[in-house]
């Protein structure tokens, strides 16, 4: 699917189906470094645009191609800075890492909207099925007031906080 992509003439309008199930309906901006291909859509003037940045590899399908008329893209398309461009694709690695780690692996609905409500004022994080809170506070499961315990033993200043906003938290949630 990767020569696909690269055969396509720049500026063609495409539809791009990734491995992961997103639909990309964008331009053809150029032929990327590292395997990757930039995609664009136009924005309010010459000088925006929406960038997507799309690995070769992750392409699952190509519809909906349509040759640019006229003037060939190659014509106005600017130079695409590498460093600047793995600049944004390590950043949006770390970005996308760090929301996948606030997703609990085999907790309950209710539990996820506990850590994402905790999250939103406290820094949270699991361990297992347990939400850490500020390094200080653990929560065990069913994640009520009586099931938080101080990671530090004679500090129950954050805890009392902890349990506090765990409290209001779960009205909240009923």
């Amino acid at each position: 699917m990767a020569s696909e992509i690269k055969d396509i003439p720049l500026d063609s309008s495409v539809t791009v189906k990734t491995k992961g199930g997103q639909v990309i309906k964008q331009q053809k901006y150029c032929n990327g470094i590292d395997g990757c291909t930039v995609l664009h859509k136009p924005g309010a003037n010459r000088f925006h645009m929406n960038i997507t940045l799309v690995k070769d590899e992750f392409i699952d399908s190509i519809s909906d191609v349509k040759e640019p008329s006229g003037v060939s893209g190659e014509d106005y398309i600017p130079v695409v800075d590498p460093e600047r461009t793995k600049l944004r694709e390590s950043k949006a690695v770390r970005n996308a890492q760090i929301e996948a780690d606030k997703i609990g692996e085999g907790v309950s609905e209710e539990a996820q909207c506990i850590f994402n409500a905790l999250s939103k004022t406290l820094p949270c994080r699991w361990r297992g099925k347990n939400i850490i809170v500020l390094e200080e506070v653990e929560i065990a499961e069913p994640y009520r007031v009586e099931d938080c315990k101080s990671l530090h033993a004679g500090d129950s200043t954050v805890q009392v906080r902890v349990q506090k906003v765990l409290d209001e938290e779960r009205k909240k949630l009923s």
